[in-house]
């Protein structure tokens, strides 16, 4: 009748997910567990009958047989359209749009977009040969470049502060219109006093799921699971959410999923707000194209006017109308711009 619900130290087995009847426990507390195993055998006989057919009901019914046919399923009744890039005539249209505009916006998400996810943040650092292809799509006539990142401001400037881009850093929090301009906050940020309560109750999960790490930012906090065992990390994640969601209801803050990462921003920090600022800008870009892969630029994809052009990057669900499938694929597509591919491309990525 008993079931571990909080793992430290070791491997999660996941009974707790499937045994709902059960009496949960946290080994790891010996007056809880004392707790417990007194309040299972003081359950009348006819609850304690029903909650056990339940259960084996449950592990009867629910073995690998079930599971690899529900997740066979499951990748079956994903739309095609959300796996496979977009056909080629279409992306040539949209390449053919970008290279005639006569003044071109260009709007880049960064992990995931520009670089493969990597296991940590620091390991995503930029290579050479993309900073020299963000530099020359910079340089480029009548084309704006900027770079929408998550990361911290201090990680952004690093990266490409010498570039001549411009940059917004933490989610559009703050933003740098050129390599020598000072950055601005765009939005008016409350106190932040719910940072170190967020701490905390990040602190305690890290604490309880091995793998998992917090990244810290000027106005913002993340916690990310990614390096976390696969089952485990997301059940974490999800009752972490609840947590915040209870705990943060009277804040004016947002809690963001993206991949293997739970983020708690100010309320009203979005890249939507990107693209507002270029559209008042006399003259705004004759045509914006927007990359992203995650859920923060489907923000920035819904605010897109029409016409623009909006690139998801990998498989999933988007408002974007194109598709790429890697960043690879979004590196080769940038450099056809330029006319660049051929002479300064070394990697066997194709354009198409």
């Amino acid at each position: 009748m008993l079931a571990e619900r909080d793992k430290k130290n070791r491997e999660f087995a996941g009974a707790g997910e499937e045994l709902h009847e059960a009496v949960f426990v946290n080994a790891y507390d010996v007056r809880d567990l004392t707790a417990k195993i007194r309040e299972a055998p003081a359950l009348g006989p006819e609850e304690r009958a029903t909650r056990m057919r339940a259960m084996r009901r449950r592990v009867m019914s629910h073995d690998v047989h079930r599971w690899a046919n529900d997740f066979i399923r499951a990748l079956e009744s994903e739309p095609e359209a959300q796996r496979r890039p977009t056909p080629e005539a279409a992306l040539k249209d949209a390449f053919g749009r970008m290279r005639a505009a006569t003044t071109l916006a260009i709007l880049l998400d960064y992990d995931g977009t520009l670089v493969p996810i990597a296991p940590t943040p620091d390991q995503a650092t930029p290579d050479s040969q993309l900073l020299s292809l963000i530099s020359a799509l910079g340089q480029r006539a009548n084309t704006t470049v900027e770079i929408l990142s998550g990361r911290a401001r201090d990680k952004v400037e690093t990266w490409f502060g010498t570039l001549p881009i411009a940059l917004s850093a933490e989610h559009g929090i703050w933003f740098r219109a050129a390599p020598n301009a000072a950055w601005e906050r765009t939005i008016g940020i409350s106190a932040l006093d719910w940072l170190s309560e967020v701490r905390g109750v990040l602190e305690e999960f890290t604490a309880a799921t091995p793998g998992a790490f917090i990244e810290e930012k000027s106005a913002s906090i993340a916690w990310h699971y990614r390096r976390a065992a696969r089952g485990f990390g997301q059940m974490q994640a999800r009752e972490l959410r609840v947590r915040l969601s209870q705990s943060m209801a009277a804040r004016p803050v947002d809690i963001l999923e993206g991949k293997k990462v739970l983020e708690v921003r100010p309320r009203g920090v979005n890249k939507a707000a990107v693209v507002q600022r270029l559209l008042s800008q006399e003259p705004s870009p004759a045509l914006i194209a927007a990359f992203g892969d995650d859920r923060t630029d489907e923000e920035l994809f819904a605010a897109l006017p029409p016409g623009a052009i909006a690139v998801h990057v990998g498989p999933g669900a988007s408002l974007a109308t194109q598709r790429l499938r890697n960043p690879g694929a979004v590196r080769a597509f940038l450099a056809g711009l330029l006319d660049y591919l051929s002479r300064n491309l070394r990697q066997p990525w194709t354009l198409f």
